[in-house]
C-alpha cells in the first residue's frame, strides 16, 4: 500500500514537473529568439543621399509625379524619425518592391531591452498628407510574433512620436512640411505613392496653388490691402502726369 502511494506521488509529480520543464525550455528558447540579431546588415544605412526635399520639392513645383529612391527614403527616415534616445527606434530601411511586399527591417529599445525587428510591409496615402504603413509577418529576432504583440511594441516605440500615430499594426504618418509665413501657410505633402522595384512612385499638392492661396491670403490682409492702395495711386498719379 505504502509503495502504491509513493508512486502515485512520484507519477504526480512527473506530471507536474515535466510540463513545467517543458514551458521553462520554451520561454528560453522564445527568449534567446527574440534577442537575437542577425539582420543589422538589413537596418543600418550604407549610403546617404541627402536630396529628398530637392525630389519632393521639384515635384511639387512641377506638380509631376516623381520617383525617390530607396536611399533618398532611408536617409530621410533615419534622419527625421531615428533620433536614440532611452526606448523607441534607433535604425530603419525600407526596401521597396513592385511585384511583392516592400520589406522593412528596424533596430528598437523596448523597456531598456533593444529587439531588431522585420516585416513585410504596405504603403498607402490618404490624399491628405498622411502615410499609413501596415505591417504583417513580423518577427522579433528570429521569432514570429503575432499581431497583438506586435502592436503593444508599436504603441511603447512611437508613444512619444508626434508624427507618428500607431493603430493595430499599422503606423500612420505625418509626411508632410507646413511653412509658415506672415499672414498664411504653405504645405507641401504626399498625396500618392505606389512601391516600385527599389523606388517609390510619389506625387505630391501642387505648390503652385498653395502659393497662390498665400498671395489671396496677403493681399486681403490689412497689410497687402495697403500695398494695393500704394501701388493703385503710384499708377493713378503717373497717369495723371500724362496729360497734365
Amino acid at each position: 500500500m505504502q509503495k502504491n502511494k509513493k508512486r502515485r506521488m512520484k507519477i504526480i509529480l512527473l506530471c507536474f514537473i515535466i510540463p513545467l520543464i517543458a514551458a521553462i525550455t520554451g520561454l528560453c528558447i522564445c527568449t534567446v529568439l527574440a534577442f537575437s540579431d542577425n539582420i543589422s546588415d538589413k537596418y543600418t544605412i550604407a549610403q546617404q543621399d541627402g536630396s529628398y526635399h530637392n525630389t519632393v520639392l521639384k515635384g511639387a513645383v512641377t506638380g509631376k509625379s516623381f520617383d525617390l529612391s530607396q536611399t533618398e527614403v532611408n536617409t530621410w527616415l533615419n534622419k527625421k524619425y531615428c533620433v536614440p534616445k532611452d526606448d523607441g527606434l534607433y535604425n530603419l530601411m525600407v526596401y521597396f518592391h513592385k511585384d511583392r511586399p516592400s520589406e522593412v527591417y528596424a533596430r528598437v529599445r523596448v523597456n531598456g531591452h533593444f529587439l531588431a525587428l522585420s516585416a513585410e510591409l504596405t504603403l498607402s496615402a490618404d490624399g491628405n498628407g498622411t502615410v499609413t504603413a501596415g505591417l504583417q509577418s513580423a518577427r522579433a529576432g528570429e521569432l514570429p510574433i503575432p499581431d497583438p504583440v506586435l502592436s503593444r511594441i508599436l504603441s511603447k516605440v512611437f508613444v512619444n512620436n508626434s508624427k507618428i500615430s500607431t493603430e493595430d499594426t499599422r503606423l500612420h504618418i505625418d509626411a508632410g512640411y507646413t511653412y509658415e509665413l506672415k499672414h498664411s501657410t504653405v504645405s507641401i505633402h504626399i498625396t500618392e505613392l505606389e512601391p516600385g522595384e527599389g523606388i517609390v512612385h510619389c506625387r505630391t499638392n501642387s505648390l503652385t496653388a498653395e502659393a497662390l492661396h498665400a498671395l489671396i491670403d496677403y493681399l486681403a490682409s490689412d497689410e497687402g490691402q495697403e500695398k494695393i492702395s500704394l501701388i493703385y495711386n503710384g499708377i493713378k498719379n503717373k497717369l495723371g502726369s500724362l496729360f497734365y
